[in-house]
């Protein structure tokens, strides 16, 4: 796929990008045991060379597979232009942090929206990352921004995200079904998907979770789990760090308290509340809450926040695939 050539469509005319260029060279080691013959034997790794900066970002065996990036958006935007999508103010973001080693592209469709039932409209975003440091596997999301919300994207659907580590035969072009085209080929069905993740965004909505379910999702989130207590007659609660096992008694820990915190501000989402479920809390607050804590981080160095959100945006994934929803007619 990576040798076709994009035909351009007029709202696809996109500002040209300079990409960083990577190669993988054989590494050598110095066994040379005297100062009059000087040898070199090659060794089983191989480097990743960012031929900007002459730096070796990687060391990597024969299985590894250079996913270059320019070839990810040839791919990517060769089938958007051939996909029923309606283009129509398509814009595009490409990143590069890290010297270049690491990619972020992400496409806006501000024509394919939706509207809640709350007033809060969101259109499809089909966001791609890539490495070649190996920090990042390769992954491709299709999901939703929403317009009252500055919080990340995060796709509930397993259809609607994909990632794939750079070896083996997942970017096998001559199997015509490799891992890669297939995750690419989901984007003819991206409406599709993107429908289904508003649905599960209405669902939460309509999905109420008592006070001791909501919190445990949030003691799950940051490494705990919440456990009933009872004292006498009295009902507590203590909470386990899963790291080490340990049982402790008493109020929150910081980060939970935290999340909690996050979530008093979004009581508002809550207004539709029914008689009867004052002491409850939505999905759609709690999964607000967590897409709050997992991309708005504050830390000084830009690579270790984008790693961060990525893990706290798989957390969430993990946690809201075992919340069970009511159905939305």
């Amino acid at each position: 796929m990576t040798s076709r050539t994009i035909e351009r469509v007029a709202c696809m005319d996109f500002e040209e990008v300079t990409f960083p260029q990577f190669e993988i060279k054989p590494l050598y080691i110095d066994t040379s045991r005297s100062s009059n013959a000087i040898t070199f034997d090659k060794i089983d790794k191989q480097g990743v060379y960012n031929l900007e900066t002459g730096e070796v970002v990687n060391f990597v065996s024969d299985r590894y597979h250079l996913v270059r990036h320019e070839n990810i958006i040839n791919d990517l935007e060769y089938i958007i232009a051939q996909s029923d999508l309606d283009l129509t103010g398509i814009d595009r973001r490409i990143v590069f942090p890290k010297d270049g080693n690491v990619m972020f592209a992400s496409y806006n469709f501000p024509n394919i929206r939706k509207v809640m039932s709350d007033g809060d409209e969101s259109n499809l975003q089909i966001t791609a990352i890539n490495s070649v440091d190996g920090t990042r596997s390769f992954e491709l999301v299709i999901g939703a921004v929403r317009m009252m919300c500055e919080n990340g994207q995060i796709s509930l659907s397993r259809d609607a995200s994909c990632k794939l580590k750079h070896f083996g035969n997942h970017f096998d072009h001559t199997l015509g079904k490799s891992s890669y085209i297939r995750a690419l080929n989901h984007i003819n069905n991206a409406a599709n998907l993107y429908a289904e993740e508003v649905k599960t965004w209405e669902a939460m909505r309509h999905t109420w979770l008592d006070f001791f379910t909501y919190n445990s999702i949030f003691y799950d989130a940051c490494g705990y789990k919440l456990k009933h207590l009872t004292i006498g007659s009295r009902s507590n609660h203590a909470y386990i760090k899963k790291s080490n096992g340990k049982s402790i008694a008493g109020g929150h820990p910081p980060q939970v308290a935290k999340l909690r915190e996050i979530w008093k501000k979004y009581e508002h989402l809550d207004s539709h509340q029914p008689t009867g479920k004052e002491l409850t809390s939505s999905a759609w607050r709690v999964y607000n809450t967590l897409t709050d804590w997992a991309t708005h981080i504050n830390r000084p160095n830009q690579t270790t926040v984008v790693n961060l959100q990525e893990k706290r945006k798989d957390i969430i994934q993990g946690i809201f695939k075992k919340v069970e929803l009511e159905q939305v007619a």
